[in-house]
């Protein structure tokens, strides 16, 4: 009868311990869209030798007005 009583207690602490471990946060999620009107802040050297700001700091300020698409790779040529 014990051992009933035991597992009864094991099962309902491991139940309590993944309820609060592993359910989500119950906070609103963050929102990571960019509204209009902001602009990212950075900037990168120009690598490509073909483009007229070959050297030249660049970023998504300097395209303000126009559709950006951003897109980071780890190939290096």
């Amino acid at each position: 009868m014990n051992n009933i009583k035991l597992i009864k207690t094991l099962f309902l602490l491991f139940f309590i311990t993944f309820y609060f471990t592993a359910c989500e946060s119950l906070s609103p999620p963050k929102n990571n869209i960019i509204e209009e009107g902001e602009v990212l802040s950075f900037s990168l050297q120009n690598i490509n030798p073909n483009s007229t700001t070959f050297g030249n700091d660049v970023g998504p300020q300097d395209y303000l007005g126009k559709v950006v698409l951003i897109y980071f790779t780890n190939n290096e040529t």
